[in-house]
């Protein structure tokens, strides 16, 4: 009500005389903050600034998430402010939340007390990453689809060295396709770090044969879709796809390509590209054991293991030392029901492949179909350690963790969550809607984000 009738007064009396102070105390207490701004800026005009009135001034702005201005009005009116704590405090909430906080002073011992107990980012301004990752990974299971959280996170990653880790929180950040400002900045300097960086066409220069270029652009598809860096990765593989030549070395990682494509991009047109590719060679060289694994392979990722069985099967006969024929058999096999003779091939494929996280997953799948639910979460674990950056076989761990009745099963589900935001489970992100945010919080602002609503 005072809020309001201060509104009405000074709409009714302009350039009249008043306590705008009074004003602007009533509008802030209200929620008004803009027009608490309003009426203190009237009152710069009529009577002019002072240590109370510069005070309110600057709380009224980062209220109104006004940071930037704020940032610059307790830096610039430093003298005029008291040394008081409360004025330290609002003098560092406006550096961080403006963005400026890099290029003043360091946070005052005060403030970084009272941050670091609360936020990741805060922990990280004052330089202890560890914590701020630990700090922040705890925010994101709390709220996965903050994307402002996930970018913070790959900075503290990137102070920590962990480039590749940091690579997939901002692709979880930017969307699935698209990277631009911050987060294109910051895939930058990632991808410098791990050498990955640089124009495709760099790549074409220093390769003397269409083969040598195939190989480096296969290379660097791998790398960036380990990473989890889906555009870029898009973009190299449709390139080596683009490539034209008779070589069968070319197709064979065009028709890899292909696949990893449809992992992609989630489609299975692409594996019936990559099949289409498999066969042509195939025409050429019947009894490849190599050509063979791979195109049974890829028949299981379009789940025709009917097909897939037989193909996988000559493959081992030609070659019964093929660690990927082995692996895929197994796979086949156990979506069969054949979960003792998949076991068998699963133990051949760890063994031929023991760095390879797709043996152990699928070993871990057929033991899964046998119950043996101690012996799958081995397998799953040691996937994982092959391969950390795999959804595939953490989901498959908290199956198997869940069917032993496994507290660990929750806290490897927040681990999912963390790493790879609610899409690794699409199905229950569509069940399970975001919570609205509580209502009558101020967001972007100390308060907000001190109380958990940034």
């Amino acid at each position: 009500d005072a809020a309001l009738t201060a509104v009405r007064i000074m709409q009714m009396n302009p350039g009249r005389p008043m306590d705008y102070y009074l004003c602007a105390l009533a509008c802030q207490l209200e929620g008004s903050f803009h027009t608490g701004l309003y009426a203190m800026r009237e009152n710069f005009r009529i009577c002019g600034s002072s240590k109370k009135n510069l005070l309110m001034y600057g709380r009224l702005l980062l209220l109104a998430t006004e940071a930037q201005e704020a940032a610059i009005l307790f830096s610039e009116c430093k003298n005029s402010l008291p040394n008081t704590a409360e004025v330290r405090y609002l003098h560092t909430a406006a550096r961080i939340l403006s963005g400026s906080d890099k290029e003043c002073e360091s946070v005052s011992e005060y403030a970084a007390r009272f941050f670091q107990a609360e936020k990741g980012e805060l922990r990280a301004f004052i330089g202890d990453y560890r914590q701020a990752a630990r700090m922040l990974a705890e925010e994101i299971r709390q709220d996965p689809d903050d994307s402002s959280l996930r970018i913070t996170f790959a900075r503290v990653l990137f102070e920590l060295e962990q480039y590749g880790e940091a690579l997939s929180q901002l692709s979880l950040a930017s969307g699935r396709y698209g990277y631009d400002g911050e987060v294109k900045d910051l895939l930058e300097e990632g991808l410098k770090m791990l050498r990955l960086q640089g124009p495709l066409e760099d790549l074409k220069t220093i390769s003397h044969t269409p083969e040598r270029y195939a190989e480096l652009l296969h290379e660097r598809a791998v790398s960036l879709k380990r990473y989890g860096v889906v555009r870029l990765a898009v973009n190299v593989c449709t390139t080596l796809t683009n490539i034209e030549s008779d070589s069968p070395i070319v197709s064979r990682y065009q028709a890899d390509a292909y696949h990893m494509l449809g992992d992609l991009e989630e489609n299975e047109e692409r594996y019936v590209q990559a099949i289409a590719v498999y066969d042509q060679l195939l025409q050429n060289d019947p009894d490849n054991p190599v050509f063979l694994a791979e195109k049974g392979l890829v028949l299981d990722n379009l789940r025709r293991f009917d097909e897939a069985e037989p193909v996988l099967l000559r493959a081992l006969e030609l070659d019964p030392s093929s660690g990927v024929a082995h692996s895929a058999l197994c796979w086949c096999l156990s979506n069969l029901g054949r979960h003792e003779e998949a076991v068998v091939h699963g133990n051949q494929a760890v063994i031929l492949m023991p760095y390879e996280w797709g043996a152990w997953n699928n070993r871990g799948l057929s033991r899964l179909g046998l119950r043996d639910f101690e012996g799958a979460v081995s397998d799953f674990r040691q996937a994982i350690r092959c391969q950390p950056g795999e959804v595939i076989a953490r989901r498959n761990l908290c199956d198997a963790l869940a069917a032993l009745d496994d507290d660990d099963a929750h806290e490897e589900y927040e681990q999912i969550i963390v790493r790879f935001g609610k899409r690794a489970f699409p199905e229950e992100e569509e069940e399970m809607p975001a919570e609205p945010r509580v209502p009558g919080r101020p967001l972007k602002t100390p308060v907000g984000y001190m109380d958990g609503y940034w």
